[in-house]
């Protein structure tokens, strides 16, 4: 009997120990919230405060932009938030002043930009950092030229056995992609393997896997290297700037989104293509309400030494395309292949002096980047 009672008293001592040590847990989780809120509020009064969803990969880029001058290291806080979104960022009492997101808002994000900012009322401005652009490439002996973005879905999450065409021997295909910590590894995830299903209960959105013989490497000039000694192999490559001069033994793919869309080639060189369906833009949203230092920060970005770093992330960015495209401008100047100009007597000398100087700066519109 008394030793039964020890055992009871014993065991109401530890029942009030649990619930003394599930308070104390509980107390210190409200308080790390607290702290972390209060935190958040102090800083966004002291510096500028940048955020993306927690699954934003691309969100190192502005990382690395915000670390790589003296100007805004200790100025600008980049990190990741599970409550980030348009809906909050559009919100009265949003805790940061600029959102990193991908891609443009849906209906439904549109909406919600609409209540938070009136039209009669200022606007929160986006700054297109760079678009990320994954090319599907086969080998040469390969006669496949071409695939729809379902076909593409088929290929990642199925058994080739499940994937049937005529016009290529796929039915041994070997795939091969970058490392599944890679940015391109992720947006395939969400691009191609996204599900999402109704039940009498509600929805459930989820995720398919990978192929299990998917094939990873850790470089882009690896998986392109696999693929050219492989004439079954197929692969899924992030374009880097002028990568695609690289690209001389595997044929890259035309993709189509949809039966009513046409085929699309992708652009090989630093040009940003937002019609290429195997794409998403890294866009930095400003509020209206954000200090000035923000908006330097949103400029610096999208410049020529932002747009440096976010190319070592795999963007193909702006300011890429515009050096690319005045550089094939000079190119055509020089082999006398520019824009025409006529002039008749020394009445129109001006205006071809005019036309010429505005020729000759687009011409030389090259910015060397440091």
């Amino acid at each position: 009997m008394i030793v039964a009672q020890e055992e009871g008293a014993l065991d109401m001592f530890a029942f009030r120990r649990s619930r003394i040590g599930t308070l104390i847990l509980r107390s210190a989780c409200i308080g790390a919230i607290l702290v972390g809120c209060v935190s958040t509020r102090l800083l966004a009064d002291k510096g500028v405060v940048v955020r993306g969803p927690y699954w934003l990969r691309s969100l190192r880029a502005i990382q690395d932009i915000a670390q790589s001058t003296g100007a805004f290291k200790g100025a600008v806080s980049v990190g990741w938030d599970d409550r980030a979104s348009l809906g909050r960022f559009a919100d009265a009492d949003a805790p940061y002043h600029v959102l990193a997101y991908n891609g443009l808002p849906n209906l439904d994000q549109q909406q919600y930009l609409l209540d938070g900012f009136p039209r009669s009322g200022p606007q929160p401005r986006r700054y297109l950092v760079g678009r990320l652009r994954v090319l599907v490439v086969v080998n040469k002996g390969n006669p496949l030229r071409k695939l729809t973005l379902g076909e593409v879905q088929q290929l990642l999450r199925a058994e080739d056995a499940n994937f049937k065409r005529t016009d290529a021997p796929v039915a041994n295909m070997s795939c091969y992609g970058e490392d599944e910590t890679s940015w391109s590894s992720d947006f395939l995830r969400r691009r191609c393997l996204s599900f999402r299903r109704k039940y009498a209960w509600g929805r459930h959105d989820g995720y398919y896997p990978f192929r299990p013989d998917l094939a990873r490497w850790h470089t882009t000039e690896t998986v392109v290297r696999k693929v050219a000694e492989d004439r079954a192999g197929m692969g899924f490559v992030t374009l880097r700037g002028n990568f695609g001069e690289k690209l001389v033994r595997v044929r890259v793919l035309a993709i189509r989104e949809a039966k009513d869309k046409p085929f699309v080639e992708p652009k090989l060189g630093p040009y940003v293509q937002e019609d290429y369906p195997l794409s998403e833009s890294l866009i930095l949203y400003l509020h209206p309400k954000a200090p000035p230092l923000a908006k330097k920060f949103c400029e610096f970005a999208v410049g020529p030494e932002g747009a440096k770093i976010a190319a070592q992330h795999g963007l193909i960015t702006p300011w890429a395309q515009k050096q690319a495209e005045a550089a094939e401008r000079l190119k055509l100047m020089k082999a006398g292949k520019g824009v025409p100009i006529r002039g008749v007597g020394s009445m129109g000398g001006s205006a071809v002096m005019r036309d010429l100087a505005v020729e000759y700066v687009k011409a030389k519109e090259v910015v060397q980047m440091a």
